[in-house]
């Protein structure tokens, strides 16, 4: 379980939502990932839609096969949890 004082209560709504869970493995989530990096949306990077609660394990693995790669899957996770797929 995360330490809820390290993050603001915006970041911690985005924790809420999936009951501290990672949303592609379902194993306790550990941190929020960027689905677009800050580096491509310097403005926008934070917003609640940018960002999703990872293990570390799948955080590991978004940032090795990049934003092309796990930005889709990981919305794809994010909808299906939602009830939207």
């Amino acid at each position: 379980m995360i330490d809820k004082s390290l993050w603001k209560p915006e970041e911690l709504s985005i924790f809420e939502e999936f009951k501290y869970k990672c949303i592609r493995c379902g194993n306790d989530a550990v941190t929020l990932h960027e689905l677009i990096p800050k580096s491509l949306a310097p403005k926008t990077w934070r917003q609640k839609e940018n960002r999703v609660p990872l293990c570390e394990v799948c955080h590991l693995w978004a940032h090795k096969y990049g934003t092309k790669n796990s930005r889709y899957v990981l919305e794809w996770h994010r909808s299906k949890l939602r009830g939207r797929v």
